[in-house]
């Protein structure tokens, strides 16, 4: 390849990776400015996760069974960070589900999270969350810094690995508090579509 191609190729791939990076962290900084209602009643403005050493956003569906199956991986991780600053959120998008119902679920399954609403998917759409279970990391700066699945457990719906390879979300939130560099940044979520 000539080199005056080779360097429009690079600025091409660089101007593609600023272009993405900028979209990638300006969704998760308008995510902060969102003001949501939890199952308690009480009112959570979203510029307080700004106060943590790092955020999660868990999207859950009460009747998603790749949700319930996913709850005591994500009890441990958030048992395993949160005296370090790392706080979780648990999100239900939609108008599908009555508080009772979504309570219910919370209690069965452990969640010990605050589990906030979405009913105009306002948050949902903010961060791009397609499926559930699907997490979300955030720095105090309000920049996202890893979106997908929370490990390599479910290659697809129905097809599960009986060895688990990958912790996407551990080590994110392990890069993040260390500040060392997160490797995988973005993963494809498999879960229940969010509707």
């Amino acid at each position: 390849m000539p080199r005056r191609e080779f360097v429009s190729l690079l600025m091409r791939l660089f101007l593609v990776f600023l272009i993405s990076f900028f979209a990638f962290s300006s969704k998760a900084q308008t995510a902060f400015t969102i003001k949501l209602k939890a199952t308690d009643g009480k009112v959570y403005d979203l510029s307080e996760l700004k106060k943590n050493k790092a955020s999660v956003l868990v999207f859950l569906s009460p009747e998603c069974p790749i949700c319930q199956k996913y709850t005591l991986t994500i009890n441990q991780i958030q048992q395993d960070f949160s005296s370090q600053g790392v706080a979780f959120y648990g999100i239900v998008p939609g108008k599908n589900f009555k508080n009772k119902t979504i309570n219910k679920f919370a209690k069965d399954y452990g969640l010990s999270m605050p589990i906030l609403l979405d009913p105009d998917y306002v948050l949902t759409k903010s961060v791009g969350a397609t499926v559930t279970p699907e997490v979300i990391l955030f720095n105090p700066d309000g920049i996202m810094q890893y979106a997908g699945k929370v490990d390599n457990w479910y290659e697809s719906i129905g097809s599960r690995r009986t060895v688990i390879t990958e912790f996407y979300l551990k080590n994110a939130i392990s890069g993040l508090i260390n500040g060392t560099e997160i490797n995988v940044k973005r993963t494809t979520p498999v879960g229940c579509f969010i509707f």
